[in-house]
């Protein structure tokens, strides 16, 4: 009777405090995951935070490549232009040089051949002015025959 009663409150009692137990032992490992989780969860946040700045200072690495590429194009399109316009500056020089030289060819020519004419304008002048002398000579004798 009564000692049973006794054992039996005892027992449930007992098994009570094992049920108690156990459950306060799967509190402390539900909220033992519940931190685990939310722990977690602010990593995977801070990590999505970090793929988004990737993400961003990725894509603008990318405008800055095209921009310098654009860039070069444009430099190389210019460098290509100055490059022509010397190439045509040193074809223009080179005839204006030879312009140069044909003009002062032709100077040279000019001054021999007007050179060479006055030589024989002063060899006409010297004969002209012999014959003038032996015209007057020749005056005077024909006067002095003709005063005979």
């Amino acid at each position: 009777t009564l000692q049973a009663q006794c054992e039996g409150q005892s027992a449930a009692a007992s098994s009570m405090s094992m049920l108690e137990l156990e459950l306060s032992d799967s509190r402390k490992a539900a909220d033992e995951l519940q931190r685990q989780l939310a722990a977690g969860a602010k990593e995977a946040e801070k990590l999505r935070g970090q793929h988004a700045q990737t993400e961003k200072a990725l894509q603008e690495a990318r405008q800055a490549a095209a921009k310098l590429e654009a860039s070069k194009k444009e430099e190389d399109e210019r460098t290509g232009k100055i490059k022509a316009l010397l190439v045509k500056n040193k074809k223009e020089l080179a005839d204006v040089r030879q312009l140069l030289a044909d003009k002062e060819a032709a100077e040279a020519s000019l001054k021999a051949q007007l050179e060479a004419k006055q030589q024989v304008v002063e060899d006409l002048q010297v004969r002209e002015a012999a014959g003038g002398a032996e015209a007057a000579r020749n005056e005077v004798s024909l006067r002095a025959r003709v005063a005979e």
